[in-house]
């Protein structure tokens, strides 16, 4: 039996492989370099942040943004980079 792999897209839904037969649940942590920005249920297997930016104090540049899947491991964490 294949083991079930998915990941977290960059609209933020968890996206399944054809081996995952249920639908993810539980929280998605996302965070901008070390920052933990918000901690958010999955729901119809989809977990974001509505409107948000980079605050006009934080430095030029460029940073890294992660969703990172706690509920288990039959999801990748993902991740990107925007500018300020």
């Amino acid at each position: 039996m294949k083991k079930c792999r998915g990941f977290v897209s960059e609209n933020g839904r968890l996206e399944r492989h054809q081996y995952c037969p249920l639908e993810p649940s539980g929280e998605v942590t996302f965070k901008v370099d070390d920052t933990v920005l918000s901690t958010v249920t999955v729901s119809n297997g989809i977990a974001r942040i509505d409107n948000w930016t980079i605050p006009d104090n934080w430095n030029k540049g460029t940073y890294t943004i992660l969703a990172n899947y706690t509920e288990n491991n039959a999801y990748t964490n993902s991740s990107g980079t925007g500018n300020s």
